[in-house]
C-alpha cells in the first residue's frame, strides 16, 4: 500500500529554493533514510512532511488524501514527527512529556486517562528509559531528552514516524538500541519509518529506501542498497576521493 507520494514538491526561504523538484513514492512499512550535507534540505523536507512548512508547488500525498486536505488532529492520528532540537520550556516530568503523545486522541474537554499514562510507562519501559519517569524534563542530558520525545512520539501510535537526526546526541549503544527498536515496531505496527540522518553506516544497516540530496537537488531515490554506493555518496557530498567513502563508510 502507498503511504506517501511526493511529485515535484519545490519549497522557497527568502527567494531561494530550499527544495527543488523532489519526487518519491514509499509504501507502508517502508523505512526511508535522507541523506545529505549540511543545507540540502532534509529538514526543510520534513517539516512539509509535518505541516509545519505550507508545500508550495507540486503535490503531496499522504495515506490516500492530499496533505493540505487533513485537518491537524486527524493528521496527528497517524503522522508524528521528532525534530532535531527541541525546546521545552515549561520543567514537565518526563512522564507528562510522554504521555502528551496521547493528545490526538482526546476531546478538548478531557484529560488524560489511567490508560494513557499506563501506555506511556509500557513506552518507557520498551525504550529502557522508565527509571528517568519522574525527572523533570530540562535536568536530563541532550541525549536523553532525544529518547524522552521519541518516546512521546512511539506512544502516539502513528502509522508514519518523522525522525530528523534522532541519534545525533546519543552513544553508540543508544543508536543501536533506538535503531533496533524503531526497526521491530517497522515490522511488527506495518510503521513507516522517515529518519534524516548523516549516520550513513547505521542506517545502511535498516534502511530500504534511500533518498539523497545535495543543495535541494534529487541526487537518488531508490532501493537503499542501490543508493548507498561509494559514487551516490561521493556526487551528494561533494567528495572527490571515492576511495576514503568506502573505506569509512564500508561501502
Amino acid at each position: 500500500m502507498q503511504i506517501i507520494s511526493a511529485e515535484n514538491i519545490d519549497f522557497k526561504y527568502n527567494g531561494e529554493k530550499a527544495i527543488n523538484g523532489i519526487d518519491f513514492k514509499i509504501n507502508e512499512a517502508d523505512f526511508l533514510t535522507i541523506l545529505g550535507p549540511n543545507g540540502s534540505g532534509k529538514s526543510t523536507l520534513l517539516k512539509i512532511l509535518a505541516r509545519i512548512n505550507d508545500i508550495q508547488t507540486g503535490s503531496l500525498i499522504v495515506n490516500g488524501h492530499y496533505i493540505e486536505s487533513y485537518e491537524s488532529s486527524e493528521y496527528a492520528k497517524f503522522f508524528s514527527y521528532v525534530p532535531g532540537d527541541i525546546y521545552t520550556p515549561y520543567d514537565f516530568s518526563v512522564l507528562e512529556i510522554v504521555v502528551m503523545g496521547r493528545a490526538p486522541y482526546l476531546k478538548w474537554w478531557e484529560d488524560y486517562q489511567k490508560k494513557d499514562n499506563l501506555l506511556a510507562m509500557e513506552t518507557l519501559e520498551s525504550m529502557r528509559i522508565s527509571h528517568l519517569a519522574k525527572r523533570s524534563i530540562n535536568s536530563l542530558s541532550s541525549g536523553e531528552k532525544q529518547l524522552v520525545f521519541i518516546a512521546q512520539a512511539l506512544v502516539q501510535n502513528p502509522g508514519i514516524l518523522v525522525l530528523d537526526e534522532p541519534t545525533s546526541h546519543l552513544d553508540i549503544k543508544y543508536k543501536m538500541e533506538i535503531f533496533g527498536l524503531l526497526n521491530k515496531m517497522r515490522e511488527e505496527k506495518k510503521i513507516t519509518i522517515i529518519i534524516a540522518s548523516h549516520d550513513i553506516n547505521l542506517v545502511s544497516l535498516y534502511a530500504n529506501k534511500a533518498l539523497l540530496l545535495n543543495k535541494g537537488k534529487q541526487m537518488f531515490f531508490g532501493r537503499a542498497q542501490d543508493g548507498l554506493t561509494a559514487d551516490n555518496i561521493s556526487r551528494t557530498y561533494e567528495i572527490e576521493d571515492t576511495s576514503k567513502i568506502t573505506a569509512m563508510f564500508k561501502l
